[in-house]
């Protein structure tokens, strides 16, 4: 969160102070926030994996839901991977 949090204060002010770079709309923060979105809804997964493992009542959809979203981002990192490896491999 602090890389991130650094990462837009570093892009905001590279964009304030070098007037050959301009974005078509006002950069404040990005990073940041994403990262922290991040970060709380892989926690809250988290921590309902742990209490369906654990025993407490839950509703029946639960699981299902996190399992699609475990599913969606390995499909999404799976892709990345292999679109790179291609990329390596096509420049050799």
């Amino acid at each position: 969160v602090c890389v991130a949090l650094t990462a837009d204060w570093l892009i905001g002010t590279l964009l304030h102070n070098l007037p050959v770079v301009e974005l078509p709309f006002t950069y404040g923060v990005l990073l940041g926030p994403l990262v922290i979105v991040w970060y709380v809804v892989g926690e809250l997964g988290s921590l309902a994996e742990h209490a369906i493992t654990m025993g407490a009542p839950y509703p029946a959809w639960l699981p299902k839901i996190l399992e699609a979203g475990k599913d969606a981002v390995d499909k999404v990192g799976e892709e990345l991977t292999d679109f790179r490896e291609g990329e390596q491999r096509h420049d050799r």
